[in-house]
């Protein structure tokens, strides 16, 4: 949520609320940021935007895992096996498997990140405190993080499959600098039906048109930003470039699927499929740059 029209010494004093409720263990702490979890594993994220004078407000429930069955395919063959057996599989084939470990202390990251390399996953690494990412000789890649409480995330690909091109589900960034953080997108209302009255843009509605640019608009910069963000993942202004996207995403989604169920002329018709597989290509392209 947003909390709008509120100062930085109202964001502070919110914050120190937080804090007393027990929001303390593992935080991260800027000026205009603030991520942490309770005992009992929610985890609460906060930004303030010191232009739009207003804070935002995440809070997630804790991961729920149980006892797992270490897979025995080829390609998870290639891992070591986690010190920890409670965890939860989130994606499994034949070409990409990832997987959230639970009871996983950042010292056991650490020892796991030293087993993969050992076993061979050295090639093209990046390495920060808290993440590792790595080929092998035959171009499998691994993406190795660790997400706060006690919690570490696997990703391997083979070389036929793409690493997903998203921080996976929702995953905070371990710093952010959030004055940098894209602002809200509006995206115009679907209405129920094309009104011929009015002046035609092209053919089409005006608020018909800019609703499809808007569209179009947000996802080339999603796409810009994956793609810088994949050639150096430890940039910061990046991180803060997609949490303040990612947030927005769903929202441009469903406004933007929501004109499918109005009466479309021709022309929005094939203006609305143009920009829908104008978009699709473009996350295809950033998905194998």
């Amino acid at each position: 949520m947003y909390v709008n029209k509120t100062s930085k010494d109202q964001y502070k004093e919110y914050l120190e609320k937080c804090e007393g409720m027990g929001f303390t263990v593992e935080s991260e702490k800027t000026e205009s940021y603030y991520t942490a979890y309770n005992e009992t594993g929610y985890t609460l994220s906060m930004v303030y935007y010191e232009s739009d004078k207003k804070f935002s407000i995440t809070l997630e429930a804790p991961e729920k895992m149980d006892t797992l069955q270490w897979p025995t395919s080829e390609l998870v063959s290639l891992l070591p096996v986690p010190k920890s057996s409670v965890g939860r599989i989130s994606s499994e084939s034949s070409d990409y498997f990832y997987v959230y470990i639970g009871e996983t202390s950042l010292d056991d990251y650490k020892n796991y990140v030293n087993q993969c390399s050992e076993a061979g996953f050295t090639v093209n690494y990046e390495k920060g405190e808290k993440y590792y990412n790595a080929d092998n000789n035959e171009g499998y890649h691994i993406s190795l993080n660790y997400r706060g409480n006690n919690i570490m995330a696997i990703e391997i690909a083979s070389p036929n499959e793409e690493p997903e091109t998203v921080v996976p589900e929702t995953t905070v960034p371990e710093t952010v600098a959030p004055e940098t953080a894209a602002p809200e997108t509006a995206m115009p209302e679907a209405t129920p039906s094309a009104d011929i009255s009015i002046e035609l843009v092209d053919g089409m509605r005006p608020e018909f048109k800019e609703a499809m640019d808007s569209y179009e608009a947000f996802y080339d910069k999603y796409c810009d930003v994956m793609k810088k963000y994949k050639e150096n993942p430890s940039d910061l202004s990046l991180l803060a470039e997609y949490t303040g996207l990612i947030s927005e995403l769903a929202e441009m989604d469903e406004a933007f699927e929501k004109w499918e169920n109005t009466d479309m002329n021709d022309a929005e018709l094939k203006y609305y499929a143009e920009v829908n597989a104008r978009v699709a290509a473009k996350l295809l392209a950033v998905a194998g740059s």
